[in-house]
């Protein structure tokens, strides 16, 4: 994932079958759809979004980027 340190995760499970790997602004995650909800899981190492609903993996990507919290902390 282009952008994202590796191994900020750490194991997610889940009980769908395919958890799609997500970069957005340096936050790496995992997409899954379950039923017709969506769930995105989003981690910079410090910080952990969960985002869930009755919405599509773009309109969940759209909210994740225009989130307003920045944080001011630098990657090593």
């Amino acid at each position: 994932m282009s952008g994202c340190r590796e191994g900020i995760m750490g194991n997610i499970t889940s009980a769908q079958q395919r958890l799609e790997e997500i970069c957005i602004d340096g936050f790496e995650g995992y997409y899954c759809q379950d039923s017709d909800v969506g769930n995105l899981i989003l981690s910079d190492g410090n910080i952990l979004i969960e985002l869930s609903g009755s919405m599509t993996k773009e309109e969940l990507n759209l909210l994740a980027k225009n989130r307003r919290y920045r944080s001011t902390q630098k990657h090593q």
